[in-house]
């Protein structure tokens, strides 16, 4: 077992992490656009999708690096340091996408109770109106 199998898994783990951090950043910003309401639901379930991946490669980089320590293998200064890199890398992204995730959930809990207040007055103004209709009076 090589070392560079670690870290190019390492790297796909980083490339994901990426373009979930990007997905984020775009649903917020959908968030915060009143008409994108509707594509929001498919953004978030490709980002789920994402999520998963990430997760299946961040357990194979794990499940590696217990094969390559349990081996007894020597690692050098350089792996060390960038095993290290690569972790701290990963915890600031994924910080930044939980902060991103707060602010998103805010977002759309505003839009899930304007929805709720425009359905209640759509509601009530049906009622309002069925006073009004002639046919509906008893004789």
């Amino acid at each position: 077992m090589k070392f560079q199998e670690i870290t190019d898994w390492v790297d796909e783990h980083t490339k994901m992490l990426d373009k979930v951090e990007q997905l984020t950043k775009r649903l917020l910003k959908m968030s915060e656009n009143e008409n994108s309401t509707n594509s929001i639901a498919s953004e978030i379930e490709n980002r789920e999708r994402l999520l998963f991946v990430l997760e299946n490669i961040q357990n194979n980089v794990e499940s590696l690096l217990e094969k390559f320590l349990s081996l007894k293998l020597p690692l050098s200064t350089d792996q060390i340091k960038y095993l290290k890199d690569w972790k701290f890398a990963h915890q600031q992204k994924t910080e930044n996408i939980q902060k991103m995730d707060e602010r998103l959930v805010l977002n759309l809990s505003k839009v899930k109770d304007e929805t709720t207040q425009e359905i209640a007055r759509v509601f009530q103004a049906g009622q309002n109106l069925r006073g009004y209709n002639l046919k509906d009076v008893k004789r």
